[in-house]
């Protein structure tokens, strides 16, 4: 995802897209896209993509109720994270 923004918007339109489908009815599937997410959250990205990446964790965490992400959440508001990203993923 580093190489450009383009490049980044892409795979995260990608991931938020499909992941839904991925996912179907394994719960435990949906952890590796929250992970992702809140990579891309805690990483160096503009704005548009990191609140994507907020809309695919807030999915998770409070659509699945996957206490994983839940908790991925709370350490991202603990940690500062942008207020309008912060209105995004908090419940």
């Amino acid at each position: 995802m580093g190489e450009s923004e383009e490049h980044a918007q892409y795979i995260i339109q990608s991931v938020d897209n499909s992941f839904r489908e991925v996912c179907g009815r394994s719960y435990t599937s949906y952890d590796k896209f929250s992970s992702f997410a809140t990579r891309v959250l805690y990483g160096n990205f503009p704005f548009v993509i990191k609140e994507t990446a907020a809309n695919i964790l807030r999915y998770v965490a409070w659509d699945v109720n996957r206490f994983s992400a839940q908790d991925m959440v709370k350490k991202l508001i603990d940690s500062g994270i942008e207020p309008m990203l912060e209105d995004i993923i908090k419940y």
